[in-house]
């Protein structure tokens, strides 16, 4: 096997097993992209109809003008043809035979053409005539362009102005969508191009740089308006000594809005047709198609939009989440308006909000159940290690129980054999035995206090005591071990009323304290041991002159059987004694302190409140936390 091979299987080793273990998140997460993809597919594009309501005004080309024909300015001046066209309205419609006039439309035009327009679209049908010969002479212009239909075999019907070889003719058709609204614009597969495209090629006869749609080619029309978003001019204001210049250089567009086959159905309503024409000339003219992108760059934004979601969903607690969520859909949804605004691209808002809501109910569901599966593992696994713990608390017990009677045998026999032994050297080890097994069992007997205070039916037994009194107690109790080391014992306690505390447990925190500072007091040292009163606070503090601990050893001091590298060498010690001074203080609901520094002694206390209740048992898991 080469090296590349060996790599390339490490890395789908490894791509497999990321995928298996992260198969919870990645299958959701496809399971929100189908049903995103879903929702793509189902937003049709009469969604635009939307997009062109909320939407700002938009500029349109000012070179697009209607020239809008009335039938009352189109009624012939005699009195029986009023009659006949009252007659119409009355129980028929007009249509663009109506408007087939010859002489009328060459007057209309030759005053069109006089003020020299780009280009002249007439949006009648006018069907084909056997009579009619000789056409005049300017509907022949080549500036005008006439409409043509297509019939049921889309084969096109020429007008009957149409030249010998269909050069001033457009097909005018719109495709209707389902809901018989016009939406696209579409260039027929003919000789005949449309009539937007033959107005656009004469208009634009000497611009190369103008675009043109190819056969079949479709496009979707952007509405830039209301109904009437182009300038409206009728014919008598050509009439008008200054309108010489008012269609020069301009795409006039002659169309009637009271004829029944000049209006369409649009995404703002019935919109006549002209406007319709004026609306897609203008998107012809400046490239202003509704531009839809590919299906796979839909396809890309959805997977970006997931990808965003799922970070801040597995990010996030689920509150910050949800807001996060909400913004992030403003900011889409304001995108898509600008885009749609700035550029006529098309950028769907529902399947990405559709996407972001169903992600976060199926990840919130998700992280529901990691949680609770996480709740139950700790519950488990708490009630694993107390079943643990009672087991390690029931055997050290057990243990340290059995130890004590074969200790007090020991003492008892080393008791009777001094008494009875006559050599020095026998009576010294025996003292020393002794003394080894006094230690010995003044550990268990600290093992024995922990085990009990860590029991769970352990309370405080609260009683109103004199402290200065207990303090004296302890002293005098010391007093001989000070003396073996030729310490002096000083007391300075002020007069205080008497505290509701554990007499037992406070008595022996007073003692494990002045122990301790004899004990790492040097041979003829100082302690001071110090009551007082300040605020609502007793403060208790001994302070000696010993060697004083370092500042790594004074965060740990008050762990578990934990002792500094000096102590271990100098001195013997469990070091669970100031762990129990801690625990003690704190189940009254006071605080210890520690002041040291290495060479100059250490000064150590407690503070209780004097009015205040004292507080419930703290967790063990917080003994030892730094002071």
């Amino acid at each position: 096997m080469t090296p590349w091979n060996r790599v390339i299987r490490l890395i789908l080793l490894k791509t497999n097993r990321w995928l298996w273990q992260t198969k919870a998140i990645w299958l959701r997460a496809l399971l929100c992209l189908a049903l995103g993809i879903g929702a793509l597919l189902l937003d049709q594009r009469s969604r635009f109809d939307q997009r062109f309501h909320i939407r700002g005004s938009q500029p349109v080309d000012s070179q697009i003008v209607i020239l809008n024909l009335s039938s009352k300015d189109w009624m012939p001046e005699s009195g029986n043809d009023r009659n006949l066209l009252k007659a119409l309205k009355e129980y028929s419609s007009i249509n663009d035979r109506f408007f087939w006039n010859p002489v009328a439309l060459e007057s209309l035009l030759q005053r069109v053409l006089k003020q020299n327009p780009k280009a002249v679209g007439v949006s009648f049908f006018f069907p084909p005539d056997e009579n009619m010969v000789n056409l005049p002479e300017a509907l022949s212009d080549q500036r005008i362009v006439w409409a043509a239909k297509m019939d049921a075999d889309n084969r096109p019907i020429l007008p009957v102005t149409a030249s010998n070889y269909g050069y001033n003719v457009g097909v005018l058709n719109f495709p209707k969508d389902e809901d018989g609204v016009v939406r696209r614009f579409s260039q027929p597969i003919s000789e005949i191009p449309h009539f937007i495209h033959r107005l656009i090629q004469i208009a634009t006869v000497n611009d190369p740089s103008q675009k043109f749609l190819l056969p079949g080619e479709a496009q979707v029309i952007n509405f830039l308006g209301q109904r009437f978003s182009y300038p409206i001019i009728k014919p008598q204001d050509l009439n008008h000594p200054d309108s010489q210049n008012l269609l020069k250089n301009k795409i006039v567009i002659i169309g009637s809005s009271d004829s029944s086959t000049q209006w369409l159905s649009t995404p703002f309503g019935n919109m006549p047709l002209s406007q319709v024409i004026a609306n897609s000339a203008d998107n012809y003219l400046n490239e202003k198609w509704i531009v839809q992108p590919a299906f796979l760059w839909m396809l890309l934004y959805l997977i970006i939009n997931l990808l965003i979601v799922l970070w801040l969903l597995l990010s996030y607690p689920q509150s910050a989440a949800l807001v996060f969520l909400f913004w992030l859909g403003t900011g889409w949804t304001a995108f898509s308006l600008w885009v749609f605004d700035s550029w006529y691209i098309w950028v769907p808002i529902f399947p990405p909000l559709a996407m972001m809501g169903v992600a976060y109910i199926i990840f919130l569901g998700y992280q529901l159940t990691l949680k609770e599966n996480i709740n139950w593992r700790l519950q488990q696994e708490k009630k694993y290690l107390f079943e643990v713990e009672q087991l390690k608390h029931n055997f050290v017990s057990l243990i340290s129980h059995d130890l004590k009677t074969p200790i007090a045998k020991i003492q008892a026999i080393c008791d009777r054999l001094m008494t009875q032994s006559q050599s020095k050297e026998t009576i010294d080890g025996l003292e020393s035995l002794r003394r080894e097994s006094s230690e010995l069992h003044r550990y268990i007997q600290s093992i024995l206090r922990v085990s009990r205070i860590e029991s769970q039916d352990f309370r405080l037994n609260k009683e109103a005591s004199d402290i200065n009194e207990i303090i004296e107690t302890v002293i005098q109790q010391v007093r001989p071990l000070a003396a073996q080391k030729e310490i002096q014992l000083k007391e300075n306690l002020e007069p205080m009323f008497s505290l509701e505390f554990d007499a037992i447990l406070i008595q022996e925190v007073i003692l494990n304290l002045i122990d301790n500072a004899i004990k790492y007091t040097p041979q003829g040292g100082l302690v001071e041991v110090r009551s007082q009163e300040i605020d609502d606070q007793m403060i208790f503090s001994v302070k000696d002159n010993g060697s004083g601990i370092k500042k790594e050893d004074q965060e740990k001091i008050f762990q578990k059987f934990y002792r500094g590298e000096n102590q271990k060498m100098n001195t013997k010690g469990s070091g669970i004694g100031l762990y129990l001074v801690k625990y003690f203080i704190e189940l009254h609901g006071g605080r210890v302190f520690l002041e040291s520094q290495p060479g100059e002694g250490t000064k150590i206390g407690f503070r209780l409140p004097i009015h205040e209740e004292g507080g419930a048992p703290l967790p063990l898991q917080s003994i030892g936390a730094t002071i």
